[in-house]
Protein backbone atom coordinates (compact mmCIF):
# COMPACT_ATOMS: atom_id res chain seq x y z
CA UNK A 1 0.00 0.00 0.00
CA UNK A 2 1.78 3.23 -1.13
CA UNK A 3 2.14 6.11 1.07
CA UNK A 4 -0.53 8.24 -0.32
CA UNK A 5 -3.35 6.18 0.44
CA UNK A 6 -1.90 5.65 3.80
CA UNK A 7 -2.08 9.11 4.86
CA UNK A 8 -5.48 9.62 3.12
CA UNK A 9 -6.91 6.56 4.95
CA UNK A 10 -5.25 8.31 8.23
CA UNK A 11 -6.87 11.33 7.44
CA UNK A 12 -10.32 10.01 6.82
CA UNK A 13 -10.02 7.87 10.65
CA UNK A 14 -9.17 10.96 12.37
CA UNK A 15 -12.47 12.86 10.68
CA UNK A 16 -14.56 10.47 11.62
CA UNK A 17 -12.95 9.94 14.96
CA UNK A 18 -13.04 13.69 16.09
CA UNK A 19 -16.49 14.16 14.24
CA UNK A 20 -17.98 11.35 16.75
CA UNK A 21 -15.75 12.24 19.69
CA UNK A 22 -17.01 16.13 19.47
CA UNK A 23 -20.84 14.62 18.90
CA UNK A 24 -20.30 12.54 21.88
CA UNK A 25 -18.89 15.10 23.80
CA UNK A 26 -20.99 18.02 22.96
CA UNK A 27 -24.20 15.73 23.99
CA UNK A 28 -22.69 14.81 27.30
CA UNK A 29 -21.50 18.48 27.62
CA UNK A 30 -24.76 19.96 27.00
CA UNK A 31 -26.37 17.02 29.79
CA UNK A 32 -23.51 17.65 32.31
CA UNK A 33 -23.72 21.35 32.74
CA UNK A 34 -27.24 21.41 33.06
CA UNK A 35 -26.79 19.23 35.76
CA UNK A 36 -24.05 20.23 37.66
CA UNK A 37 -21.73 23.43 37.91
CA UNK A 38 -18.26 21.87 37.85
CA UNK A 39 -16.32 21.09 35.13
CA UNK A 40 -17.57 18.40 32.48
CA UNK A 41 -14.77 15.33 32.21
CA UNK A 42 -15.29 13.05 29.28
CA UNK A 43 -13.74 9.43 29.77
CA UNK A 44 -12.62 8.22 26.60
CA UNK A 45 -10.88 4.83 25.94
CA UNK A 46 -8.02 4.58 23.47
CA UNK A 47 -5.92 2.26 22.07
CA UNK A 48 -2.08 2.61 23.03
CA UNK A 49 -2.41 6.14 22.52
CA UNK A 50 -3.49 6.30 18.49
CA UNK A 51 -6.42 8.21 18.33
CA UNK A 52 -5.69 10.26 21.53
CA UNK A 53 -2.37 11.03 19.52
CA UNK A 54 -4.18 12.08 16.31
CA UNK A 55 -6.50 14.02 18.21
CA UNK A 56 -3.78 16.72 19.95
CA UNK A 57 -1.60 16.68 16.82
CA UNK A 58 -4.64 17.99 14.62
CA UNK A 59 -4.94 20.63 17.12
CA UNK A 60 -8.78 19.54 17.88
CA UNK A 61 -8.00 18.99 21.30
CA UNK A 62 -7.60 22.69 22.23
CA UNK A 63 -10.04 24.78 23.81
CA UNK A 64 -12.31 22.27 24.31
CA UNK A 65 -15.71 23.30 27.01
CA UNK A 66 -14.88 20.03 28.81
CA UNK A 67 -12.20 18.01 29.88
CA UNK A 68 -10.75 14.93 28.48
CA UNK A 69 -9.29 11.85 31.16
CA UNK A 70 -7.74 9.26 28.75
CA UNK A 71 -7.12 5.85 29.48
CA UNK A 72 -4.93 3.60 27.56
CA UNK A 73 -5.36 -0.04 26.98
CA UNK A 74 -3.44 -2.66 24.44
CA UNK A 75 -6.36 -3.64 22.66
CA UNK A 76 -10.12 -3.67 21.79
CA UNK A 77 -11.49 -6.11 24.59
CA UNK A 78 -10.75 -4.57 27.77
CA UNK A 79 -11.49 -0.97 26.22
CA UNK A 80 -15.16 -2.77 26.07
CA UNK A 81 -15.51 -4.20 29.18
CA UNK A 82 -14.26 -0.75 30.55
CA UNK A 83 -17.46 0.61 28.58
CA UNK A 84 -19.93 -2.55 29.90
CA UNK A 85 -18.65 -1.79 33.10
CA UNK A 86 -19.38 2.27 33.33
CA UNK A 87 -15.82 3.08 33.68
CA UNK A 88 -15.65 4.72 30.07
CA UNK A 89 -18.30 7.33 28.50
CA UNK A 90 -16.38 6.32 25.04
CA UNK A 91 -14.39 4.55 23.86
CA UNK A 92 -13.00 3.47 20.13
CA UNK A 93 -12.85 -0.39 19.19
CA UNK A 94 -12.83 -2.50 15.50
CA UNK A 95 -15.30 -3.24 14.03
CA UNK A 96 -15.09 -6.88 14.97
CA UNK A 97 -14.46 -6.44 18.46
CA UNK A 98 -17.66 -4.12 18.89
CA UNK A 99 -19.89 -6.84 17.19
CA UNK A 100 -18.46 -9.46 19.11
CA UNK A 101 -19.38 -7.88 22.17
CA UNK A 102 -22.74 -6.43 21.47
CA UNK A 103 -24.27 -9.63 20.07
CA UNK A 104 -23.40 -11.19 23.32
CA UNK A 105 -25.84 -8.96 25.02
CA UNK A 106 -23.40 -6.30 26.42
CA UNK A 107 -25.75 -3.01 27.19
CA UNK A 108 -23.19 -0.83 24.62
CA UNK A 109 -23.84 0.68 20.95
CA UNK A 110 -22.12 2.41 18.30
CA UNK A 111 -22.58 5.99 17.80
CA UNK A 112 -20.09 6.38 15.14
CA UNK A 113 -17.66 4.21 12.22
CA UNK A 114 -15.01 3.84 10.15
CA UNK A 115 -14.95 1.40 7.54
CA UNK A 116 -12.26 -1.56 7.61
CA UNK A 117 -10.11 -2.54 4.84
CA UNK A 118 -9.26 -6.62 5.34
CA UNK A 119 -6.23 -6.00 3.12
CA UNK A 120 -4.51 -3.86 5.96
CA UNK A 121 -4.84 -7.28 8.18
CA UNK A 122 -2.40 -9.41 8.52
CA UNK A 123 -1.01 -12.80 10.26
CA UNK A 124 2.25 -11.80 11.58
CA UNK A 125 5.02 -14.40 12.55
CA UNK A 126 8.63 -14.04 14.16
CA UNK A 127 10.95 -12.62 11.58
CA UNK A 128 13.50 -15.51 12.09
CA UNK A 129 10.24 -17.58 11.04
CA UNK A 130 10.33 -19.97 8.32
CA UNK A 131 6.66 -20.11 7.64
CA UNK A 132 6.19 -17.53 4.32
CA UNK A 133 2.92 -18.34 3.08
CA UNK A 134 -0.51 -19.51 4.55
CA UNK A 135 0.16 -22.68 3.43
CA UNK A 136 3.20 -23.03 5.92
CA UNK A 137 0.60 -22.68 8.62
CA UNK A 138 -0.56 -26.20 8.33
CA UNK A 139 0.02 -27.97 11.68
CA UNK A 140 1.30 -24.77 13.25
CA UNK A 141 0.02 -23.00 16.97
CA UNK A 142 -1.66 -20.14 16.22
CA UNK A 143 -3.25 -17.31 18.41
CA UNK A 144 -5.37 -14.58 18.30
CA UNK A 145 -7.37 -11.65 20.80
CA UNK A 146 -11.02 -13.47 20.90
CA UNK A 147 -13.18 -11.47 19.52
CA UNK A 148 -10.87 -9.16 17.17
CA UNK A 149 -9.37 -9.40 14.38
CA UNK A 150 -6.75 -11.80 15.21
CA UNK A 151 -9.50 -14.74 15.66
CA UNK A 152 -10.98 -13.47 12.00
CA UNK A 153 -7.60 -14.42 10.59
CA UNK A 154 -7.06 -17.68 11.78
CA UNK A 155 -10.76 -18.85 11.49
CA UNK A 156 -10.79 -17.75 7.59
CA UNK A 157 -7.31 -19.43 7.06
CA UNK A 158 -8.94 -22.83 8.74
CA UNK A 159 -12.17 -22.16 6.57
CA UNK A 160 -10.30 -22.73 3.34
CA UNK A 161 -10.57 -25.58 1.60
CA UNK A 162 -7.14 -27.03 1.68
CA UNK A 163 -7.09 -26.50 5.31
CA UNK A 164 -9.90 -28.54 5.97
CA UNK A 165 -8.32 -31.98 6.74
CA UNK A 166 -5.73 -30.23 8.60
CA UNK A 167 -5.30 -30.44 12.25
CA UNK A 168 -5.28 -26.87 13.94
CA UNK A 169 -3.82 -25.27 16.43
CA UNK A 170 -5.23 -22.31 17.73
CA UNK A 171 -5.26 -20.75 21.12
CA UNK A 172 -7.20 -16.98 22.44
CA UNK A 173 -4.93 -14.70 23.73
CA UNK A 174 -4.97 -11.59 25.36
CA UNK A 175 -3.95 -8.18 24.11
Amino acid sequence: MNAIKLGSIARARLRNFGATLFGVALSFAITASALAAEPVTLRVGDQKGGNRSLLEISGYAKDLPYKIEWSEFPAAAPILEALNAGALDVGYTGDLSFLTVYAAGAPIKAIGGTRSDARTQAILVRKDSPIRTAEDLKGKRLAGTRGGWGQFLIDQRWRKPDSRSTRRHSRHSGP
